[in-house]
């Protein structure tokens, strides 16, 4: 099926009554292809080319972990200056899949081959690639790839995923993290510094990771020293590949003193980290500074299982924003299963992240489809669920204007008490500069007993009096069966902005 057939398919499938003029006989065609492309590229270990690699390019898989087809149909090696060409001997599907490079052995300059060498560089779209595409493949680019990938990656070089969409975002990341066409970090148009708008780049982590690699790629062989002593420290990893993706995987499970004893002060790639990480090697991007006019997350600090609402700055016009959303937790992607409203996105923190305190990162499109290129993103910080001794849920409450006159609706707050014992509600107030903007219409809580493991509810109302935001805080306190007293409370926040009702 060509391209044309392949847009009717899709079409007639989705939008039938948008539809004209598509054919329909040539739908139950083979497996569509498209020719591939003549380009360069080089293996690069350190500051030595890697002669006699390998060379495979791969397209992902559907499956989770896995299915990456290789694509090229003749064998590819590097030169003695670790250059390398493929002259077009691939075909691309024409469902246009993301595709990556990986080299394997090859000599690093030292006059032998050594097996434990394993590079990659993640590329994104097959259709993207072009005779002006050139390739740099060393440990920046392997290291990069690692860590955006690694959530959708069987070691060594397995990659695939049943959502497309979430696999697009990591390779979106992949390329933030390093610039594939001159081996080194950060991407194209990206900075280690963060600005209001853009997320900063760990360069000194990835080119530390990157110099721990570098010590075994330019040794003799996978039995020297230096691979011998990065295998053990990484669970008997065979090749750098897999060394790498599996501390990506999993950065607290590996000794990091030991790791980074691997990489020398005078590494290949610089700057780098001036002394062991305190905690993991993890590898993710520097939140945007907190002084961004476009968007913000409210609130600004959640647990696991709370909701949680991205709020454009925006109106009048509203930004547009559509339904596509996820939530990136370091290279962890989640749907938010939320609701989309003008300038508002809600969902909730997913419920199985549960370790240390992270950054997560929306992602919205603002199309029909999926595009992680053109979104707006900002950041919330995410800490470890506690165990609950009483709390409301939700633990905070937005509200829209909905129409001209910005009238208001209740939103339902619950109670549970989840100790062993009885508690008494207090008197319930709300605090904040907006206060007087929010305003409790019904509460089966006030100076009640709550039994253990029961419950009782608060209706809230907001009512927007302008298009500006507005913030307060309900408190209920609560007294134990021991006089002691202590507060469960919900973040208020409203917003005159309207409900989306257009395309």
């Amino acid at each position: 099926m060509n391209r044309s057939a392949a847009l009717c398919a899709f079409l007639l499938s989705s939008f039938p009554f948008l539809v004209t003029g598509c054919a329909i006989s040539g739908l139950n065609a083979g497996p569509p292809v498209y020719p591939g492309v003549t380009m360069n590229g080089k293996m690069q270990g350190g500051q030595q080319p890697v002669s006699g690699a390998t060379i495979q390019l791969y397209a992902v898989g559907t499956t989770d972990g896995g299915g990456a087809k290789p694509l090229l149909k003749t064998t590819v090696t590097s030169d003695a200056n670790g250059g390398f060409t493929i002259t077009g001997d691939f075909d691309c599907p024409d469902s246009d899949p993301l595709v990556y490079l990986v080299g394997t052995g090859g000599d690093p300059g030292v006059g032998s081959n050594n097996s434990a060498i394993g590079l990659m560089a993640a590329l994104g779209h097959c259709s993207s690639l072009s005779a002006s595409t050139f390739i740099w493949m060393d440990e920046v680019t392997t290291v990069a790839a690692a860590a955006a990938l690694a959530t959708y990656m069987t070691p060594p070089a397995n990659v695939g995923a049943a959502n497309a969409n979430l696999l697009a975002v990591a390779f979106q990341l992949a390329s933030e993290y390093a610039d594939t066409s001159h081996g080194s970090s950060p991407g194209v148009g990206y900075s280690d510094t963060a600005t209001p708008y853009q997320a900063g780049i760990p360069v000194a982590t990835i080119n530390t990771l990157a110099n721990i690699l570098a010590s075994c790629v330019n040794s003799a062989s996978s039995t020297s020293l230096m691979c011998s002593q990065l295998a053990s420290l990484t669970g008997g990893s065979t090749d750098t590949l897999t060394a790498i993706v599996k501390v990506m995987q999993n950065p607290g499970a590996y000794d990091t003193a030991g790791l980074f004893a691997l990489a020398t002060a005078t590494g290949p790639f610089q700057p780098q980290l001036s002394s062991a990480p305190a905690a993991t090697f993890g590898v993710s991007p520097q939140p945007p500074s907190t002084d961004s006019s476009k968007v913000f997350a409210f609130p600004s600090s959640v647990s696991p299982g709370d909701a949680v609402w991205l709020v454009a700055k925006q109106y009048p016009p509203c930004l547009n924003i559509g339904a596509y959303n996820y939530l990136r937790l370091n290279q962890f992607v989640y749907t938010t299963g939320g609701t989309v409203q003008c300038g508002t996105i809600s969902g909730i923190v997913p419920t199985n992240v549960s370790y240390g305190v992270q950054t997560a990162e929306w992602l919205s499109s603002a199309n029909s489809s999926f595009n992680p290129f053109n979104d707006y993103l900002t950041y919330v910080t995410v800490t470890p669920k506690p165990t609950p001794t009483y709390a409301f849920k939700p633990n905070a409450a937005f509200w829209e204007g909905d129409g001209v006159l910005h009238g208001s609706y209740d939103i339902t707050v619950i109670f549970t008490n989840y100790t062993s014992a009885n508690v008494t509600m207090g008197t319930s107030s709300i605090t904040g500069a907006d206060a007087e903007d929010f305003k409790v219409t019904q509460t089966y809580c006030e100076n009640a007993t709550v039994y253990s493991s029961g419950g009782c509810s608060v209706n809230l109302q907001f009512v927007a009096p302008d298009l500006g935001l507005h913030f307060a805080t309900f408190v209920m306190p609560i007294t134990d069966q021991g006089g002691h007293v202590s507060y469960a409370t919900v973040q208020l926040g409203g917003s005159g902005i309207f409900h989306y009702t257009g395309p």
